[in-house]
């Protein structure tokens, strides 16, 4: 039987990677968001994981950068998910398991115009490859996004 905490190594894949986008792609204050996005990224991802975005090698900085500068301005996130799924690659080992799919972000900023808030939208589509950094705890290895603006 699995462990139904996201935040542990035994839960459901799916489940651990929709907390964790939710948290990165998050705003302070807002659903279960705390600390700041170094330390987010430091306890999802693996030590030397690799992320490409739209078919470009980042490392975590830029990747850190890119989500930092995405939250500039914004007062809410929403993100919903559209299609995820998990794929075992190992038959069954723990490692290697990679979960896919894709989600909608929409950014509501502090600007308005005339009587609205502004509302950005972002679909995002990713393929991430996770592993047990420790026997407790999923990290993500490989990270392959491409995004829409």
């Amino acid at each position: 039987m699995r462990n139904s905490d996201p935040q542990q190594a035994g839960c459901n894949p799916v489940d651990w990677v929709k907390t964790r986008v939710e948290e990165l792609y998050g705003v302070a204050g807002q659903g279960s968001y705390e600390g700041d996005i170094a330390a987010q990224i430091q306890g999802t991802f693996s030590p030397g994981a690799q992320v490409i975005m739209n078919h470009e090698p980042v490392s975590l900085r830029r990747y850190t950068d890119v989500l930092q500068s995405e939250r500039a301005a914004t007062v809410k996130t929403d993100v919903q998910w559209m299609d995820v799924n998990e794929a075992d690659t190992n038959m069954g080992q723990p490692e290697g398991r990679i979960v896919a799919g894709s989600f909608n972000v929409t950014r509501t900023m502090k600007f308005r115009v005339r009587v609205s808030p502004v509302k950005l939208s972002q679909r995002v589509w990713f393929s991430a490859r996770l592993v047990e950094d420790t026997p407790e705890k999923l990290a993500i290895e490989q990270l392959f996004l491409t995004t829409s603006k």
